[in-house]
């Protein structure tokens, strides 16, 4: 299996954990071999037990969907309001997932349904797998549901699409000017070409309180600068590159402000060989 890369695995990262796992599972036969040769019966047997490995690879696949879900969170203009749309897409999700898997089908979990043909596991097992895994995806909506309890619609409407509400959701305070936004046709065309949090930014200083209301549910909800440090990281920390010191590297590497290297170079004399 062709590697590029090393992956720098972290507790806190998922999406380091989830590649790990799957490098883990796809070398599941190397492993085996590899404890077989360090007589190391114990973990040799994690290896050869089907029950174990169709466990990894439930795993495999449910930390895929958690990476990718993990993705779709990031971006530079990332905010709440996104966050809380995939949230509740991915918790329908669940509810769908776990209607199919009171069918028996688990076209969802693409990893665990290959191990099951590849290997010929029993229908009995089968089922046994899947009640399980019915029961983790079960406790894991009730997870998911404790952390991101159902909001109210309103505020996020007004900041999606300000135009389809009615003045009595607004909150009192902001009614009226919210009615002076919705009335003015230059507001309505920025809104129609604008990102939604630069539409908010530019209306705070004619619409205050109502953009103040709104702006609360705009910041960004994820790690993407710490995932952006992680990245760029990974770049400069290669065995062609290394340096025990970085932060002059990772400051070029993660500023905003583009380096004017044509400038600098401007102001210098070359010094040709002779």
């Amino acid at each position: 299996m062709p590697n590029n890369a090393l992956l720098f695995h972290t507790e806190v990262r998922w999406l380091s954990t989830g590649k790990v796992l799957k490098c883990v599972f796809m070398l599941c036969d190397e492993l085996k071999m590899f404890f077989n040769q360090k007589a190391r019966p114990q973990f040799e047997a994690l290896f050869s037990d089907k029950s174990e490995l169709q466990k990894i690879a439930y795993l495999v696949d449910i930390f895929a969907i958690l990476n990718e879900l993990n993705l779709s969170f990031q971006g530079p203009n990332a905010a709440c309001l996104d966050f809380s749309e995939k949230i509740g897409s991915f918790q329908m999700k669940l509810q769908l997932w776990q209607r199919k898997l009171d069918e028996n089908k688990i076209c969802m979990l693409p990893t665990l349904s290959a191990f099951f043909e590849e290997h010929n596991i029993e229908p009995d097992k089968r089922i046994t797998m899947i009640i399980s895994v019915k029961e983790h995806l079960l406790m894991f909506a009730d997870e998911i549901s404790s952390y991101f309890p159902n909001l109210p619609d309103t505020p996020f409407a007004v900041a999606r699409s300000p135009f389809t509400v009615k003045v009595e959701d607004v909150p009192e305070k902001a009614q009226e000017e919210f009615i002076e936004l919705i009335n003015s046709d230059a507001v309505r065309t920025d809104f129609s070409i604008m990102p939604v949090t630069k539409f908010w930014i530019k209306c705070l200083q004619s619409y205050p309180v109502l953009s103040e209301t709104v702006l609360h549910l705009l910041p960004f909800p994820t790690t993407y600068p710490c995932e952006i440090g992680f990245s760029s990281l990974l770049v400069i920390k290669s065995k062609y590159r290394s340096s025990l010191v970085v932060e002059d590297d990772l400051h070029c590497a993660l500023a905003k402000t583009s380096s004017r290297i044509s400038d600098l170079v401007r102001k210098k004399q070359s010094q040709p060989l002779y």
